[in-house]
Parts: C-alpha cells; sequence; structure tokens
C-alpha cells in the first residue's frame, strides 16, 4: 500500500531565512535602545552633578555677599577672576576655612573665605590623581555681569553672576542627522570669547549656564 505524502506541511529555507532576519534586526533596535538609554541617564548623571557644583558656588557666592558688595576698582574679584580648573594641593596661604577633610578650621576674613572657596570647588572638580573626577572633562567659569559701566568698577556692588559649567558630552542624535553636541548659544560664546574654546572642542562639551544675584 503506498502512503501519500500529500498532508506533509514545514518550513522552507527562505522562510526561515526571512524570520531569522526579522529576528536579528528586532534584537539590533533593542540592543540600540538599551544604549540610548544608558548615554541618557549618564547624561543627566553628569548634569544633575554640574547642578551641584554650580548650586555649590552661587551658595558661597550668596554667603560672603559683604565681599562681593563691597569690591571696587582696586580689588581683584575672587570668584570671577579665580581659577577653578587649575589648583594646588592646598588652599591658599594653608588657611582650611572650613571644615576639610579632617584638618584644622580657622577664622578667615571675606577675601581670605573668597580664595578658599575657589580653592574647594577647584578640589571638587579637580581632586587627587588618585580620584575620579564627578564630572569628565569638568571645568567652572563665573562671569560677572557687570550692572554700572560707568564706573571703574569691573564688578559693581548688585551686579549679577553667570556661572558656566563644561563637561565632555556623551550624547548625539545621530539618528537625526545631529553630528555634534546641542550647545547653549551663551555657552558657545562663553567658551569662545572668555574661556579660550575652539569651535572642534565646543562640539564634544556640554554646558549648563545659572544666573544670579548674590
Amino acid at each position: 500500500m503506498k502512503l501519500s505524502r500529500s498532508g506533509e506541511s514545514g518550513f522552507s529555507l527562505l522562510e526561515v531565512l526571512v524570520s531569522t532576519v526579522v529576528i536579528a534586526v528586532g534584537v539590533l533596535g533593542f540592543l540600540a535602545l538599551q544604549v540610548s538609554a544608558i548615554n541618557s541617564n549618564q547624561n543627566g548623571y553628569f548634569r544633575g552633578q554640574a547642578t551641584v557644583v554650580a548650586d555649590d558656588i552661587i551658595a558661597r557666592l550668596r554667603a560672603n555677599r559683604p565681599y562681593t558688595g563691597t569690591l571696587d576698582a582696586s580689588d581683584a574679584n575672587a570668584y570671577s577672576a579665580g581659577n577653578y580648573n587649575n589648583c594646588t594641593a592646598t588652599p591658599p596661604g594653608g588657611r582650611y576655612c572650613s571644615v576639610y577633610s579632617g584638618k584644622t578650621m580657622v577664622e578667615c576674613d571675606m577675601e581670605e573665605t573668597a580664595a578658599f572657596d575657589v580653592w574647594e570647588i577647584c578640589r571638587t572638580l579637580n581632586p587627587d590623581p588618585a580620584l575620579e573626577s564627578i564630572l569628565p572633562g569638568g571645568e567652572l567659569y563665573v562671569d560677572c555681569n557687570d550692572q554700572d559701566t560707568t564706573d571703574a568698577d569691573a564688578c559693581s556692588p548688585g551686579s549679577s553672576y553667570s556661572v558656566l559649567v563644561y563637561w565632555q558630552g556623551i550624547t548625539e542624535r545621530t539618528d537625526v542627522g545631529q553630528t555634534e553636541i546641542a550647545l547653549n548659544a551663551r555657552c558657545a560664546t562663553y567658551g569662545t570669547a572668555s574661556a579660550g574654546k575652539t569651535a572642534a572642542e565646543l562640539a564634544e562639551l556640554d554646558c549648563l549656564i545659572m544666573d544670579i544675584v548674590p
């Protein structure tokens, strides 16, 4: 008796290949989504850290308001002229104006407090070589927006301050044709005019900016 094979069914090699391609595309899309999510989370973390640093210097500016409110043309403004991106292992004069890693705190005047504030923020961004910075390539600048340009003071009492924090950016939307990080226009202008950044350097940086009147 001869058996009939007409009722048998199965998958052809072409169908298997098509299914494999569809699954592979789905897996690749999922992996791309995961990478994008990780980058977004990391970028959000860095922006949060930049906000903490900016809030810190803003709080110090407000706490030392008598200093910023009494500067005249003969005084250098430690906050706007200070170097937050390259500092020594110890504060100016070795004077610790607040509790710092078990060091003995001393009483400081307004000028010494301002200098210590700049140093401590700098050490936050640029710790010991054995430690990792809280921001990759982090840099901070404080710019005084002089409210009275008719006097000789470079930063007249009552002027506002702009706090700018830069760090190495990681988010580029190449899926929509973005080839560089979208930078705040004011950050780009300050970076070129005052921070000495080139256009190529700025293309790799992200930035946060805050304005206050102490």
